[in-house]
């Protein structure tokens, strides 16, 4: 006769997780044991805001045209015009003799003044414009447009060479015949017909 040792009721609840399931039971695997899936990296094109937008193909191709053009553009006006750096005389004609007084018609931050103070040292400059609103919405207002013009003849070495004048160049406070010649840069395009030929009037009656 086989004798069998009794079977204890164990309650589920009192189960040790060491214990692992009863027998029977399966369980899903925990996040620790399941394998990892092998996921692709997004590539980096995905990450920017079109990708993530899910923006039409022409959108994105448009801004990119765009920036290609923009890139080109900044490029050709910080290194091939160097619109940034020191003027240069377009000609060599310009006052030769070295002397002479020069007015600077809508001088604006005095890049003209510089240009003709350096290349001609025995000129003088009257840096001239109406510095007006525009002045403030192109270079700031942190300074007066006058403390700005000085604050750049300084670095130069020629402001005591210039004299800085608030007027407007359709209506010069001058006498015929007081400058030997006349510059002006970015400035009367700014004007309308009408008063591109009265600046152009006056330049030529004071010079």
């Amino acid at each position: 006769m086989i004798n069998l040792a009794p079977v204890q009721d164990v309650p589920i609840g009192r189960l040790s997780p060491m214990d692992g399931p009863p027998p029977g039971v399966s369980t899903p695997p925990s996040a620790a044991h399941r394998p990892t899936e092998a996921r692709a990296p997004k590539p980096v094109a995905q990450r920017s805001m079109g990708y993530t937008r899910k923006w039409p193909k022409w959108t994105m191709l448009l801004l990119g045209v765009f920036a290609l053009w923009s890139g080109a553009a900044f490029f050709v006006a910080r290194f091939v015009l160097n619109v940034n750096g020191r003027a240069t005389l377009p000609t060599q004609i310009f006052l030769r003799s070295g002397t002479g007084r020069v007015i600077d018609l809508g001088a604006g931050t005095g890049r003209s003044t510089i240009m003709v103070l350096e290349a001609r040292p025995l000129t003088t400059v009257v840096a001239l414009d109406l510095f007006g609103d525009s002045f403030e919405q192109h270079f700031g207002s942190s300074l007066s447009p006058q403390q700005k013009l000085l604050t750049n003849l300084k670095p130069a070495g020629v402001e005591r060479r210039a004299a800085i004048q608030t007027a407007d160049m359709r209506k010069l406070p001058f006498d015929s015949g007081t400058f030997d010649a006349a510059v002006s840069s970015y400035a009367i395009d700014h004007l309308n017909g009408e008063g591109i030929r009265e600046s152009l009037a006056e330049a030529a009656r004071v010079v």
